[in-house]
């Protein structure tokens, strides 16, 4: 279960994520399955928002920690590097993140 911070003045994903969070997974949802460096992924949001490649890392290394996202690892030129890629849809998502805040609260209101 991952530890989500709510923001009620917020709507959609933006509740729980921060907007390059939100960017990144609806690039990797376009992608279909396809596996992408951090670097790619970095490469594509640093078109439309000001963020550094080790906020890009840590929030892929956190969302693949949770489930949200796979991960593997290749090697090749530099050494290893991590891909990842969308573990399931935006639908499924928002169903997980609304049962897991209403388990929380449930638990938490006892």
């Amino acid at each position: 279960m991952a530890e989500w911070q709510y923001d009620s003045k917020k709507e959609g994903l933006a509740t729980v994520f921060f907007d390059y969070e939100i960017e990144t997974l609806h690039l990797l949802w376009s992608r279909r399955g396809e596996y992408l460096s951090s670097r790619q992924v970095w490469e594509q949001i640093s078109r439309k928002l000001q963020i550094s490649r080790a906020s890009i890392i840590n929030s892929l290394n956190r969302m693949a920690r949770a489930g949200i996202l796979e991960y593997k690892e290749t090697t090749g030129k530099g050494g290893h590097r991590g891909l990842y890629a969308a573990s399931g849809d935006e639908g499924e998502l928002k169903k997980r993140i609304a049962d897991e805040l209403t388990e929380n609260i449930k638990k938490n209101l006892r």
